[in-house]
């Protein structure tokens, strides 16, 4: 039940209709969640067998293998200031899948879950500083159904 208020909570918070389906941002929002869900429950799985730097460099090169056609096709090197920002990008999104990795061998999916959702701060933040956006009450009642059942399902792991 907790599941499906989580749910709910997020149609709350995105307010879904047909016309999403025009647009490219949410596919792309919409195919990135699919995606880190998926990441998700292959790390639950990868987790309790692989040494964390073999799963991370798998994905890695899956994640390069993959943009490569539309890399070479359509892409273009980036401006020289840019190369520096992008290394710290490489070596942030290194450790953070080391750590996500070993997090997931060391504990469960339903305690780890409360700490997934801090993204949703993080993404108001950045979208309030950055793009100067504002938080509504229905995107803020949202988070809390989602807290809250993420909360419910780690009390009743325990």
């Amino acid at each position: 039940m907790a599941v499906f208020l989580g749910f709910g909570g997020i149609l709350l918070i995105a307010r879904p209709s047909m016309g999403i389906l025009n647009d490219r941002a949410a596919i792309v929002g919409l195919g990135a969640a699919l995606c880190i869900a998926l990441v998700d429950m292959a790390l639950r799985n990868l987790g309790k067998t692989e040494n964390p730097l073999t799963t991370v460099f798998y994905f890695i090169l899956g994640g390069v293998i993959i943009s490569a056609p539309h890399t070479l096709i359509a892409g273009h090197l980036p401006a020289g200031r840019m190369l520096p920002w992008m290394a710290g990008i490489g070596v942030f999104t290194v450790v953070q899948q080391l750590a996500k990795t070993a997090a997931y061998r060391h504990a469960e999916a339903s305690f780890l879950a409360p700490y997934t959702y801090t993204a949703i701060l993080w993404a108001t933040l950045v979208g309030w500083l950055v793009w100067h956006e504002g938080v509504s009450v229905r995107v803020m009642i949202g988070t809390a159904v989602v807290v809250a059942s993420n909360l419910f399902i780690l009390r009743r792991a325990d």
